[in-house]
């Protein structure tokens, strides 16, 4: 209880501050907000201040469900701001950025960690599958700022917007392959070695895993968590667009109703093992469908809640990393993963993306700004927890690499090309 204290003092404080002058430093220098609150929150942790200092084991069960509301609300903050006609449009597209290229990325991702870690090939998997989806968290806060605005172009932000809030989906989906077939195709053996991992996958029990998988999975998680988002999100819109027009509630109990959904559809996903994320995606896409409900709720009281609740768990993580966990094998790989994901969209480019990325530069920018963020440390947690694994000291390392490399990738940017720009005045 202690430590929960500190964390909403010491995260309380930090925003009271930081909020002070956030916008000038966005602003002038080009730096989100989860890399100042990130380094805020190493500075109060156990390497520096020793300010907040939680239990190993305690602070995964505090990461794992704060994580998951930051989670939610972010994607139900993402798919009331996305048109339902834009995913029937570029369906095509969305479908091969975030579906394909995903499975082309963790394949590629699985391989290297399963080469060159210790992980068995199923925890091998289970790292790729959580290191796949892109954060909306911090997807959201770099196409956000000024220089975003200026620099590039609707139709680029919108597909980051999209293809983060979406493809969380696909990580549920790529994590269940590693707990329903490859875990599963040897129920003796908790661990599997290596040297008989690949003989394994073609077992006999190997068709039972995979009738499981897709049941659990495609329908369970997937379809039905579906059908249940979009029902309870169309039902809210209805009764919530009539009573408004019947003035029986104001636009700030309105405003609620995102809320009090997205919670709604954790609950009932938590109770029958659905996916929270896909249900609550499409629940904010049928609420808002036809743009009534964002055009009648005051979006910035909502941004500041949201704000609120992921600087606070930016602040925790921060606290908790554990540079001794840390070594150089660790950075190359994930500085390597990061990358990869810049190599599979301009693969991907050409054949199949073509028609909304329309060359090579936006395809770089596309495969770069990718971060890798809040949603590797949930799924890797809630694969640490069904088979007591250490995935997410990996899943922290790709989280605190991630928001250095993408928060600071637009300040070096502006200012080497005003270096630049010195230097030729000079010149001449």
């Amino acid at each position: 209880m202690e430590d929960i204290i500190k964390l909403i003092c010491s995260s309380s404080l930090f925003i009271l501050v930081y909020s002070m002058i956030a916008k000038y430093v966005k602003n002038k220098f080009h730096i989100p907000d989860p890399f100042v609150t990130l380094i805020f929150g190493i500075l109060i942790g156990h390497h520096f201040l020793n300010i907040l200092n939680t239990h190993y084991i305690y602070s995964k069960v505090i990461v794992l469900n704060f994580s998951k509301i930051v989670l939610c609300l972010q994607t139900m903050a993402i798919s009331l701001k996305i048109r339902k006609a834009y995913l029937t449009e570029n369906f095509k597209m969305l479908f091969n950025l975030i579906i394909l290229a995903g499975i082309v990325k963790c394949m590629f991702v699985f391989i290297l960690i399963y080469c060159f870690t210790y992980f068995e090939g199923a925890t091998s998997w289970a790292l790729a599958a959580s290191l796949t989806p892109t954060d909306p968290i911090l997807s959201s806060s770099i196409i956000s700022g000024r220089f975003a605005r200026i620099n590039v172009s609707e139709r680029l932000r919108d597909i980051l917007v999209v293809e983060s809030g979406i493809n969380d989906g696909i990580g549920i989906l790529l994590l269940n392959i590693s707990l329903l077939i490859l875990v599963k195709t040897d129920k003796v053996d908790k661990v599997m070695s290596q040297k008989h991992f690949f003989k394994k996958l073609f077992t006999s029990k190997l068709f039972e895993a995979v009738k499981e998988f897709l049941i659990d999975t495609f329908i369970l998680k997937i379809f039905v968590s579906a059908i249940i988002g979009a029902v309870l999100g169309k039902i809210t819109k209805i009764f919530s667009k009539k009573c408004y027009k019947a003035q029986l509630l104001s636009s700030e109990i309105l405003l609620i109703h995102s809320f009090a959904l997205t919670f709604l559809d954790m609950a009932i996903m938590t109770m029958i093992d659905g996916s929270e994320l896909i249900c609550i995606f499409f629940s904010g896409i049928f609420l808002n469908e036809d743009g009534w409900y964002t055009s009648e709720i005051n979006n910035k009281i909502s941004d500041v809640i949201e704000n609120s609740f992921f600087m606070a768990l930016f602040v925790f993580l921060g606290s908790r990393i554990d540079f001794n966990r840390f070594n150089s094998r660790m950075f190359v790989i994930i500085f390597t993963v990061i990358f990869l994901r810049i190599f599979v969209v301009l693969l991907l480019y050409k054949p199949l993306l073509r028609k909304q990325i329309r060359n090579y530069k936006e395809a770089l920018f596309i495969g770069f700004f990718g971060p890798i963020g809040v949603g590797a440390i949930y799924y890797s947690l809630l694969y640490d927890i069904k088979i007591d694994a250490l995935t997410v000291d990996y899943a922290m390392c790709s989280v605190f690499v991630s928001v250095i490399l993408h928060g600071l990738a637009v300040p070096v940017y502006c200012a080497s090309r005003k270096i630049m720009l010195k230097i030729r005045e000079a010149q001449f």
